[in-house]
């Protein structure tokens, strides 16, 4: 469990190493531990997992955790503004001045089908 049992990772392959367990942590992980310090990891009898908590400080953990909302917020916002066609949202259900019969959206000349408030667009 990393930060304050916030967070969850699985790791799934433990090797031997002589007498010893080695427990992989894949790399993306890696910025949750400081190989300086010691980590404490914590087996359960009763669910046969092993508990390994960040041995980062309080201040470290809130600088990783602002990182993250900052760039999932770039990404997020990014895709948002590319990708993402404008919402429209319709009105009143009823018949265009073109003759078709559906939802209306408001154009510059008024309330309009989708195909006519695009045609307004590009002229």
């Amino acid at each position: 469990m990393l930060g304050n049992d916030v967070h969850v990772a699985t790791f799934r392959k433990v090797n031997q190493c002589g007498s010893l367990n080695v427990l992989i942590i894949p790399r993306q992980f890696t910025r949750f531990f400081n190989v300086e310090r010691k980590v404490a990891p914590k087996f359960a009898d009763s669910c046969c997992v092993l508990f390994v908590k960040s041995n980062l400080n309080e201040v470290e953990l809130a600088v990783l955790e602002e990182e993250a909302v900052l760039k999932g917020f770039t990404v997020r916002s990014s895709v948002e503004k590319i990708v993402s066609p404008p919402r429209k949202e319709w009105v009143i259900e009823g018949e265009c001045s073109c003759g078709k019969i559906g939802k209306l959206y408001n154009g510059k000349s008024g309330l309009v089908c989708l195909q006519c408030l695009e045609k307004e667009k590009l002229f």
